[in-house]
């Protein structure tokens, strides 16, 4: 399972380039943003993920909504909505990726900050 959620994510990225939720590893602030990169705001890319989130849950709504109007049969089903929740699997995974570096990174500035006080006081 693991595995086609690497490549839904490795997919959505060759598809939308530039724009996917791979594309580089940067924080696109909001213009509110007066506080510095770790204010209390929330960042365009959590705005940005949520908003495809929601497009692919409107994806499982649509694969059961056409079974019950009878549109699709079960097997086209069971397939559309395995890789419709596949492929919101592999959004949420890459929104915590996301976090997950954000997070090491503010730890990392944390400890260099604390190092940094501390080779000042034995100076």
């Amino acid at each position: 399972m693991f595995s086609n959620i690497i490549i839904a994510r490795y997919k959505a990225h060759k598809k939308h380039g530039d724009k996917s939720l791979e594309h580089g590893n940067r924080l696109f602030m909001s213009s509110h943003d007066t506080n510095g990169i770790y204010g209390p705001f929330v960042p365009d890319w959590d705005n940005k993920q949520n908003r495809i989130l929601v497009e692919e849950i409107g994806e499982i709504s649509k694969a059961m909504n056409e079974y019950a109007l009878g549109n699709i049969n079960y097997k086209e089903y069971n397939d559309n909505l395995a890789n419709e929740i596949i492929d919101s699997m592999a959004v949420l995974s890459a929104w915590l990726d996301k976090i997950n570096n954000i997070t090491l990174k503010m730890r990392v500035e944390e400890v260099e900050i604390e190092f940094s006080e501390n080779i000042e006081d034995m100076i």
